[in-house]
Formats: structure tokens, sequence, C-alpha cells
């Protein structure tokens, strides 16, 4: 087990690295001396965030929270630690220089997986009194940690880790794990744009090396990265480099990829899984189990996810009954969102759909700028992945599982 302050010992090398590829090198090296059960849980800290992209979990707390938090923690008053940030800017290391402050405090020698759970138990309090729940759980943490990793979590819990890299520098530093160079992340990569969830496929990878990721496939409820669109100067220079094309209208709208599944009655009482629950799992036998775990938490109809990998399920209420439109059982399909006037039934502009990230008064918004939603392609189709199969075959399926 590796203790949260050797990673944040790490955090602090990569914060004072500007190049690439010594960042990488210093990556391997972290996933070199984690052990397999703790790199997904790594990998996850060391984005500054708790679960994959595509998962809405957040801390909800504010700098105000915050400073409410150094200050219990630390028995200082709130408005000495407000002027303690308002010189220094930057509330992890107020954070630091409270607890060298405060030598009294002792610590713990936590590790990664203690402070990743105490710090998902803190982004899920939800309910009645919440927030001063939040604040004790965050304080406690705080007296347990030395003053390094205190600056590191209180970065975490605000999103300014920010070390300066990606998911996709992730994938090269794996591959420099393994091999000292980047050859391998080619086949790393084919397997995270199937599964975006970079903790899991480092895990996988960890303790099964390549062979553990030539069983990811595509997976209801996770989305797969979108393939973006190259631009050319004319067509002639799209059929030359491509030889034989499809032809389709770009409508002016937002990327939007759904998963839907139709849903299954239970009866009354019943605490066994169903051939229908066994189906929503099959493929995800190569995940860590609590990212099944996690996924399985909460039951869902439809998702919706962005071309950032970011769910707006809430932001598309049209989405809650598309299953009338839908024969099969489930599917992934890949469409463009597009706003229109109901009135004069025009597409409207890009910029319309933009008062729908709102997360309050959405209903208010979708009658105001009511969708229609594109369906361009199908990813996914009853418990079968498409990703390989030709395109004119996806065509006629898609024609086949969706009504007009």
């Amino acid at each position: 087990m590796m203790t949260f302050f050797r990673l944040s010992n790490y955090f602090d090398r990569l914060e004072q690295t500007a190049s690439r590829n010594e960042i990488t090198r210093i990556l391997a090296e972290l996933f070199q001396n984690t052990s397999d059960d703790e790199i997904d849980l790594v990998c996850y800290l060391s984005l500054g965030r708790l679960v994959p992209l595509y998962e809405p979990l957040e801390f909800q707390l504010a700098e105000k929270m915050v400073v409410r938090v150094i200050a219990s923690a630390f028995h200082e008053e709130e408005r000495t630690v407000q002027q303690t940030y308002k010189r220094i800017g930057d509330l992890g290391v107020v954070a630091e220089q409270f607890k060298m402050k405060n030598e009294k405090f002792k610590m713990k020698k936590l590790s990664v997986t203690d402070v990743y759970r105490r710090l998902r138990m803190i982004a899920e309090e939800s309910g009645e009194g919440s927030q001063q729940r939040k604040v004790d759980g965050l304080a406690r943490l705080l007296k347990d940690l030395d003053s390094l990793s205190s600056k590191y979590v209180v970065r975490i819990v605000l999103g300014r880790l920010r070390l300066g890299f990606s998911d996709a520098t992730m994938l090269d530093a794996l591959s420099f794990m393994r091999s000292k160079s980047k050859e391998l992340r080619p086949q790393i990569e084919k397997a995270y744009l199937v599964r975006t969830d970079i903790g899991a496929i480092a895990k996988l990878f960890k303790s099964q090396g390549l062979r553990g990721l030539r069983g990811i496939t595509a997976s209801l409820g996770v989305p797969i990265m979108p393939a973006l669109c190259q631009r050319l100067k004319s067509a002639d220079e799209m059929i030359s480099k491509m030889g034989r094309v499809v032809v389709e209208p770009k409508y002016d709208g937002q990327r939007v990829q759904i998963h839907w599944k139709r849903e299954i009655p239970r009866l009354p009482g019943s605490s066994h899984r169903s051939k229908r629950a066994r189906d929503d799992t099959a493929g995800m036998e190569s995940l860590p189990a609590e990212s099944n775990e996690r996924r399985g938490s909460k039951q869902w109809t439809v998702r919706a996810f962005t071309r950032n990998l970011e769910e707006v399920s809430l932001m598309f209420p049209e989405l809650s009954s598309i299953g009338k439109q839908i024969q099969a059982r489930e599917v992934i399909l890949d469409s463009e969102a597009v706003g229109f006037d109901s009135t004069t039934g025009k597409i409207l502009p890009f910029q319309e759909i933009i008062t729908r990230k709102r997360k309050h008064a959405v209903s208010a918004a979708a009658k105001k700028v009511p969708l229609r939603f594109f369906v361009f392609d199908i990813l996914y189709h009853d418990g079968r992945s498409l990703l390989s199969v030709p395109l004119h075959e996806r065509e006629k399926l898609l024609e086949q599982s969706i009504r007009g």
C-alpha cells in the first residue's frame, strides 16, 4: 500500500516539472511503485478527480466552505484564514502553512486507499445537513494528514490540482512503465477509446498487461470516445485520402451519445438477478469490481454524453420518451441534438442549445428551445458492440432499430 504522503511527494515533483517527457517518466515511476489494487485510485487522484470523467461526482464545496474547514481543522479564526488566503492566493498552500504551524496535531500514516475512501464519503454526502458533514469530514482528514498532503487534498476538493497533464499523458506513462518507451501507447489507447475510464484501464494493464485489455468492449452506460472529424480543404482531397465515402448533411448542433436500455418490470419482493441484469453486465467482467459496483449503483434507462464525455442526461428530458421509437432491448446511438422553432420548424443556431446547460429550470428551457436528435450511427445493439462492423451494415441496423 502506498501512503498518501508518498503520493503527495510525486505530486510535488510533477508540479515542478514542465517537460512533457519528464512528466511521463515521473508518472511511469509512480505507476511502477503503485500496487495493482491502488493504481486506479492513483490515476483518479492524480487528475484531481475521484471517478472517471463521465461520472458526475463533485465535492460541492466552495472556497468559503474550505476556509471554514481550514479554520476548524487548525483551531484558527476564519478571518485569519481568509486574510492569509487573500495574501497567498492558494487555499492549498494556506492549509499547508497552518498545518506546519500547528505541529501539535498528530499525523497518521494514511494510505492512498484511506484518503480516497474518506474523500469519496465527503463527496457523496447529501441531504439535510450535508454541507456541515462535508466540512467536518474534511477538517478531520486535514488533521490526520501531513502539511504537504493537506495542500494537495484541498486542491483536489476545490478542483484545482492541475498538475499539467491529462488522461492522454497517462496512456504514454503506462506504456513507458512496461517498455521504457511509448511503443505500447496505440494498443492501450485503443482500449481506452472504447472504455474511457483511465483508472480501470490502468488497473487491467498493470495486473495483466496487454492481454487484459483485449477483452475490452463497448459497455452500456460507459461513453465511447467519439470519432471526431478532420478538416480538409476540398471534397477531392477527402476522396483522395479516404477512397469511397458517404456524404451526409452536417447539422449545427451538439454531439450527443445516447445510451438507452428498455426498462424491465420486476416482481415485488424479487431479490434475484434477472437475465436482463446479467446481460447489462456482460462484457464488463474484465473491469475492476469497484468500477462495476460504482456503475451499477444507480438505476437508469437513458444516459447522454457530450463529445467531452460529460454526462448531460438531465439537460435533455426529451430522451426519457425515446423508447417509443426504439425497436431493440438496448442501444448506444450517436446523434446531433439540434434546436428548432416549433412554429416554423426551422433549425435554430447552436447558440440556442447552450441555454439547456443550466442545472435549474431545465423544463422551461426545453419548452423554449425544443430539440430534435438526428441519429446518424449505432455503436451497440442488444449486447453486441458494432465498432468493428462496416458503416453500411450499421446503417441497415440503425434503420431497423429506429421507428420514424
